[in-house]
């Protein structure tokens, strides 16, 4: 990166700001949050700091909110300093890049472009996060020099967790600035950046606003309900869940309209004024008050009759809420089925085929109309649809499903202008947009190993990568045994990397076959398969070579205690890690409750009797209450992890090759295998401590008389049974203690129903 970014000022502690702010605190950005003096100081006031800063310090109590999940972890906001743009305008000249996050209008924006171009220092980057305003708008006042050193920056909302960044630039801007910009973007925050042109709604929005709108339009058309509408539209064609209309509920009808009159305010297309140009039920939905998930309803609602949950959904010819029914839609499900959904729903006489038609070549051919206007590059559309608005595909990938030769005939028969662009690709022979496949991984792999549960590769440099591929990537029988010939191929390789690709590292153990087992009374062989996973564990933990996990999603019960056993973690902050076995009435098994005691034990060298016990009751809590990380920071704080064993890779696509240079890392720093050492106990003083906590908890009626049993169990485990405190115990003797509290527990009938619980409803059962 040819500019280093070290200090930066957001200006603006809204909600939007305030996010932005936490995420670059997250990456250890020194960040000024400053917005306007208050309107309502008094003359008692006006000298009082803390009032002056109100507008900040509110955007910092947004932070500090545990609900708004704005921050990866508290220890960000000491990064964090709240300011104002009269007695703080001059640390602008202090930072790397401002950027701007204030309301979205002209004026205002530019008069804020004013008070930084007072004091900003030359070559600072300066930019306005805006989802629409003319960017070239926004500093036409300003000089040549601050004009090179200014672009847009778009993020989506929440900037946490949304992945797409769109990049601004005007004809102004220096390639350097979009250089610097996009590599801090996509490396140190793990965006998914594209290049937009200066144009109302920049790229994803102005795509996705114009699809959601067009299938509203065609389901008056077609006559379809909402619910239908919303099957036709969703993962069927590769978009998420909410479809269309739970999405509208979720942005908010208004929104998705103003958004829309952004281009209808701007473009002098009638056709495209018309197409942007919502039905008017929508009208109706917004006069009426019904704007979505933040008023009472929107298009579907949510009641609770008689302490029960109800879904009602807006017909609106009767112009009222009736009940909510899944669709359960012949051609869908027949589509989902097949090896291409997408031509499957799409090619057909039938009105589901039909509609899905028209959806699809509207957004189609739009979005190739679109370029060279939004984008050069039609691959940065792709990119903006997937990332910005979770689509499976972006617009010219699925048109490469459809299949471009065949879908352009039709359309051409239809009457529908086709754009020359398109037309010359044809001529020219070409049969897709894209000529090749894209691959999950940069590294070139070659393949060992494989069974149903796990694949072995080679990754270059010697670097051994077990790819979990189960079912829901759980640590089943086929698993270990990967993992254990992973272990033994260590002898002749340099290291082992484990993950997966997919939503999540592992949810876990295989919880079916555990209840297969406990059904049929086959106890030995559970007993076995806990062992296994065990030892397994173990063998990686004191392999001759290094082990490096790599991270992200749910990793939770098996998959935590895998991790657990590694050297060293690579972690995508969005990491959700836990022991959460208590949750169907079990105790962690896998080594899990014996590690959080060993890194417990290595926290305070010298302590008292009591930072002890308080130690271990924290995680005794983590453990018994099921408690799962924020993400991959908030795990240190659980306790799961030690800080110098993680490395956070906010880039999700490098966390198997961070791992790898992880491993490098450690060969060259002449890496050993940790040696074995015996794990001091609590023993029965820790259990007398524990007891008297959980006695108070279900006297208080907070847990269960079953939880109750659970939480002890979890705590004879951690505390090494009834053993003098400072027992010097072995790792093998607290997995012996794991094992026969998980046995113990199978044979419950209140384990067995919470296991089948699960595993019918996918939801604890408390009992």
């Amino acid at each position: 990166m040819k500019n280093k970014l070290n200090k930066v000022a957001v200006i603006g502690a809204g909600t939007m700001g305030s996010s932005i702010a936490a995420l670059l605190a997250a990456v250890n950005l020194d960040v000024w949050l400053l917005d306007i003096l208050p309107n309502n100081l008094t003359s008692e006031t006006e000298h009082d700091k803390n009032a002056r800063n109100q507008l900040a310090l509110s955007g910092i109590k947004q932070m500090k909110n545990p609900k708004s999940h704005m921050l990866f972890d508290s220890s960000d906001l000491n990064r964090v300093h709240p300011g104002n743009m009269v007695d703080d305008l001059d640390v602008l000249s202090e930072c790397d890049w401002i950027i701007e996050v204030v309301l979205e209008k002209l004026s205002i924006k530019q008069q804020v472009m004013k008070q930084i171009a007072s004091v900003r220092k030359k070559g600072s980057i300066v930019s306005s996060n805006t989802s629409g305003v003319s960017i070239t708008s926004i500093i036409e006042q300003e000089d040549d020099e601050f004009k090179a050193h200014f672009l847009g920056t778009h993020f989506f909302n929440p900037p946490r967790y949304m992945k797409l960044l769109e990049i601004i630039p005007t004809k102004d801007t220096s390639s350097e600035v979009v250089e610097t910009m996009t590599t801090f973007f996509e490396e140190e925050l793990g965006k998914e950046v594209v290049i937009a042109n200066d144009t109302p709604n920049f790229i994803g929005n102005r795509i996705g606003t114009f699809a959601y709108i067009d299938v509203m339009k065609q389901m008056e058309k077609y006559e379809l309900s909402i619910p239908l509408a919303d099957a036709l539209s969703g993962p069927v064609i590769g978009r998420p869940s909410s479809a269309t209309f739970r999405t509208a509920d979720m942005v908010g009808i208004d929104i998705l309209k103003n958004v829309a009159h952004n281009v209808v305010s701007q473009s002098n297309d009638s056709v495209e004024k018309e197409n942007y140009t919502p039905p008017l039920f929508v009208d109706a939905m917004i006069e009426a008050g019904t704007l979505g998930n933040k008023t009472s309803g929107g298009f579907y609602k949510k009641l609770v009759v008689d302490g029960k949950r109800t879904f009602l959904v807006k017909d609106l010819k009767a112009n009222e809420y009736v009940p909510f029914d899944k669709v359960k839609n012949e051609k869908v499900m027949s589509a989902l089925k097949s090896d291409n959904k997408y031509k499957t729903i799409a090619y057909g006489s039938d009105i589901e085929n039909q509609f899905v038609w028209e959806t699809l070549k509207h957004t189609l051919l739009y979005s190739a109309s679109l370029v060279p206007e939004i984008t050069d590059d039609f691959k940065m559309i792709d990119k903006a649809m997937r990332a910005g608005f979770n689509w499976e595909l972006g617009p010219f990938e699925i048109w490469d499903k459809l299949g471009l030769k065949e879908s352009v005939e039709r359309m051409l028969e239809e009457g529908d202008t086709v754009p020359n662009w398109i037309l010359s690709m044809i001529e020219d022979g070409k049969s897709s947009f894209y000529s090749e496949e894209k691959s999950t991984s940069e590294m070139k792999q070659t393949l060992i190993v494989e069974n149903s549960g796990a694949k072995i590769w080679h990754i270059g440099d010697d670097i051994l990568f077990l790819e979990i591929i189960s079912n829901g990537h759980v640590i089943n029988s086929d698993v270990i045994e990967m993992m254990e010939k992973a272990t033994s191929l260590l002898e002749t390789y340099e290291g082992l990397v484990i993950s997966s690709y997919g939503k999540n590292f592992s949810v876990g153990a295989d919880l079916g076959t555990i209840a297969h087992l406990v059904e049929n009374d086959n106890w030995e062989e559970l007993e076995q398969l806990i062992e296994r996973l065990q030892y397994a564990n173990l063998n990686l933990k004191y392999a001759k070579k290094p082990v490096v996990t790599a991270n992200f999603g749910m990793t939770l019960g098996g998959g935590a205690e895998v991790s657990m056993h590694s050297d060293h973690i690579v972690s995508y902050p969005e990491t959700y890690l836990g022991l959460v076995e208590v949750g169907v009435g079990l105790v962690p098994a896998g080594g899990g409750c014996k590690e959080m005691v060993r890194r417990s034990s290595q926290k305070i060298s010298k302590r008292t009797k009591q930072d002890w016990i308080v130690e271990v009751k924290e995680i005794w809590r983590t453990i018994a209450m099921g408690q799962v990380s924020t993400s991959s920071f908030d795990a240190i704080n659980k306790g799961y992890f030690l800080e110098n064993e993680i490395t956070h890779q906010f880039r999700q696509e490098k966390l198997v090759e961070t791992a790898k240079q992880v491993i490098q890392d450690l060969n060259n720093n002449h890496y050993r295998a940790p040696l074995k050492k015996e794990i001091p106990v609590l023993g029965s003083t820790g259990m007398g401590a524990i007891e008297m906590e959980i006695n108070g908890m279900k006297e208080g009626q907070f847990i269960s008389e079953y939880d109750g049993q659970l939480a002890k169990s979890v705590a004879t485990v951690l505390c090494g049974g009834d053993l003098p405190i400072g027992t010097m115990v072995t790792e093998e003797y607290l997995l012996s203690l794991e094992k026969d509290m998980f046995l113990e527990l199978c044979h419950k009938e209140q384990t067995q129903n919470r296991i089948k619980h699960m595993l019918t409803t996918g939801k604890p059962l408390r009992n």
